[in-house]
């Protein structure tokens, strides 16, 4: 991906960000192949990169890192949240917290996760647990969608890989649904 235009000062000293120019798919490097190298939240290739670009042609000129893959944490809630969305599932509909996250619940904690508190068998609506996840990265909320949606926390993160996977993300592979830690 060609990094951004630089901000450039007007006649009064303020800073106005230039429009982002991109290669075209099919350039060099990253994106050889006709194909650009896309990620998500999970285990991505893209995050830390330092691809420069010719402006005019879209060829990648430097690139730093660009396959190198990175942890980035709590931003896996958004596939979560994403999956949660795409269900059909009754955002105002309840869930009960299984039994079947006692182990989990229990890993969030000993790894100082951050939760919203819930406990086995506590019923929660769906779009509080999507509220708690995404505004105060509540791990065991996102726990929780993940067992709702997907039967299982392992069956969800086959969900999440396989949607990354129809986007294009070919560098991303998830092993938990909040990013606390991986269990890869």
């Amino acid at each position: 991906m060609c990094a951004p235009v630089l901000p450039e000062r007007d006649s009064r000293g303020y800073l106005h960000a230039s429009q982002h120019v991109l290669p075209p798919v099919g350039g060099t490097g990253a994106h050889a192949g006709g194909r650009r190298q896309r990620s998500a939240a999970g285990i991505c290739s893209i995050p830390h990169a330092r691809p420069d670009c010719n402006r005019d042609t879209g060829k990648t000129i430097l690139s730093q890192n660009a396959d190198q893959q990175k942890y980035v944490a709590s931003l896996t809630k958004l596939m979560t949240a994403l999956l949660l969305v795409e269900s059909g599932k009754d955002l105002n509909g309840e869930v009960t917290v299984p039994t079947d996250l006692t182990q989990e619940f229990k890993d969030i904690q000993n790894a100082n996760g951050t939760t919203m508190g819930l406990r086995i068998g506590e019923t929660v609506r769906r779009i509080d647990l999507l509220n708690a996840m995404l505004i105060v990265s509540a791990n065991d909320a996102a726990s929780v969608i993940a067992w709702d949606v997907g039967g299982s926390v392992v069956g969800f993160v086959q969900q999440m890989n396989a949607k990354a996977a129809e986007l294009g993300c070919t560098g991303t592979n998830f092993t938990c649904a909040h990013g606390l830690f991986d269990y890869g």
